[in-house]
């Protein structure tokens, strides 16, 4: 049986959905691990879901992370 083989435009298209799916995962990621941080730091703050996505709750939390112990935390494994 022949290969299949994407050409031209298929490609290009083929290319770009690549690469917007690694950025999805990407910006997924990051989103969790920041989530985790600030419950690590304050478990009783509940977020939704798109709280890192909107301007209302990120100046919120921005508000109370300028607020907070400029400390730097040590994880031990």
């Amino acid at each position: 049986m022949p290969a299949a083989q994407l050409a031209g435009v298929e490609l290009d298209i083929r290319l770009l959905v690549d690469h917007r799916e690694r950025l999805v995962r990407t910006r997924s990621a990051l989103n969790n691990d920041v989530l985790w941080h600030l419950h690590d730091l304050w478990p009783e703050l509940a977020l939704p879901a798109c709280a890192l996505m909107t301007a209302k709750w990120t100046s919120r939390i921005g508000r109370r992370l300028a607020r907070a112990d400029q400390t730097a935390r040590s994880h031990r494994p």
